[in-house]
């Protein structure tokens, strides 16, 4: 889940090099000078006056020159990640598809490894082992959707098992790696550019990775904010893997695998 704080959408481009808009004491502009950002605003500040009830209001002009070339790298090293601990975990937003049971295994028990052979067995940093476990009926309509596309009841069964798998370790993932949110909060120029994402689910190494998701996408989001600005990102990776572009390929590849297993000339 990704939350925008600020929405910068409404400026002008700065393709013809100039951007001028409104602010709400006054006006600014922006120009782009060789390798500078030339930006102009014009405002009033108000005042306390002690012998009258109403501020003064001064009319005041600032002139900032700036070079308009930012770091892809300075972006990312920006971006703070931390536990997300208000979003809380995906099942307590009541979504049927998270629901499981857990199976916790209390200390010194004499079946230890009977528990740890156990496929859904998890090992947190904090608190007891458990065993994560879903009762199949939560998979009727994924077996009732293989069945009517043709599959035999042996096919359709392996193919519930591997979905029962898959959702097994996203359920385990939140409870070894925990829910993670990524924000970046930086201002330039006078301008604060904010953005953030909350509620991301997956590996603490890979979520702290400049070049993997979430880092990645809150960095496009970021970047599109200061070009509109008249700022160019330099060392920029291309092309980037966006969430959305990850998201479609998975379910272009989950097509592809549901078209093959009810093939029969494999």
């Amino acid at each position: 889940m990704r939350e925008r704080v600020i929405d910068l959408s409404d400026k002008q481009s700065p393709a013809t090099g100039y951007i001028v808009r409104k602010t709400e004491t006054g006006e600014e502009s922006r120009r782009i000078e060789g390798e500078y950002l030339v930006i102009e605003r014009t405002g009033y500040e108000e005042e306390h006056t002690p012998y009258y009830a109403e501020n003064a209001r001064v009319w005041l002009t600032e002139r900032i020159i700036i070079p308009r070339r930012i770091p892809y790298t300075w972006v990312t090293s920006r971006i703070s990640v931390f536990p997300d601990d208000d979003s809380g975990t995906p099942w307590d937003d009541v979504y049927d598809e998270w629901e499981h049971d857990v199976e916790y295994i209390p200390m010194g028990n004499c079946n230890w490894d009977n528990f740890r052979s156990r496929y859904g067995f998890t090992q947190p940093l904090e608190g007891a082992q458990r065993v994560i476990t879903i009762s199949d009926d939560r998979f009727d309509d994924e077996y009732a959707w293989a069945r009517k596309r043709g599959a035999s009841k042996q096919v359709a069964r392996e193919f519930v098992a591997d979905k029962k798998r898959a959702r097994i370790d996203e359920i385990k993932d939140v409870y070894m790696e925990g829910v993670w949110a990524v924000e970046f909060d930086e201002t330039i120029a006078g301008i604060q550019y904010q953005d953030a994402m909350y509620a991301i689910i997956g590996k603490a190494v890979d979520i702290q990775d400049p070049q993997k998701y979430p880092i990645c996408d809150l960095a496009e989001y970021v970047i599109e904010a200061l070009e509109r600005d008249g700022f160019v990102v330099t060392g920029r990776p291309r092309p980037a893997i966006t969430s959305k572009q990850e998201r479609r390929k998975r379910k272009i590849d989950d097509i592809k695998y549901r078209l093959n297993l009810f093939n029969r000339s494999t």
